[in-house]
């Protein structure tokens, strides 16, 4: 191979790369100009080109179609989304019950160990509290033992 095919390599390579530049919108006047004169000159390099813009017009022109809802359905009934959504909500359910447990216990220790706070209301209120807390986790108990025993969570209107 001699020199003159080399650079006529390197010259087709720079001019093709030129030419996707134009297509992008990135070339300066003088890049396009050049590449005008290479197209013209050269048959193979103007139908490469022709079919550039076909393609660039081809891909510009293309939408993606919308789902229709059914294989929407069925990836929201899939493994992923149901393990995210699930992780999400346990990851997010044991921060907000570490950071209440800690404000709790430090509004508790507070209180507790007030010196001007009778002893009687102290004990009222942390039985009030005591109450309300197992009343919660009675309600949250029953809450999820009944979600799962629901016969019609799979249905939809």
């Amino acid at each position: 191979m001699n020199t003159r095919d080399t650079a006529t390599k390197i010259d087709k390579q720079r001019i093709r790369e030129l030419m996707m530049a134009q297509l992008d919108g990135e070339s300066s006047p003088e890049q396009d100009a050049e590449v005008a004169l290479w197209v013209q000159s050269d048959p193979v390099l103007h139908r490469e080109f022709e079919h550039m813009k076909a393609l660039k017009l081809l891909t510009a022109q293309q939408r993606p179609d919308d789902l229709p809802p059914e294989k929407w359905d069925q990836y929201w009934q899939g493994v992923y989304p149901r393990l995210e959504r699930g992780l999400g909500w346990m990851l997010m359910s044991l921060g907000a019950l570490v950071l209440l447990m800690y404000g709790s216990w430090e509004i508790a220790r507070e209180w507790i160990l007030s010196p001007d706070i009778p002893l009687w209301i102290k004990a009222a209120g942390i039985s009030f509290w005591t109450g309300l807390a197992i009343l919660l986790i009675s309600v949250i108990r029953e809450k999820l033992f009944l979600h799962k025993q629901e016969r019609y969570k799979d249905i939809q209107r």
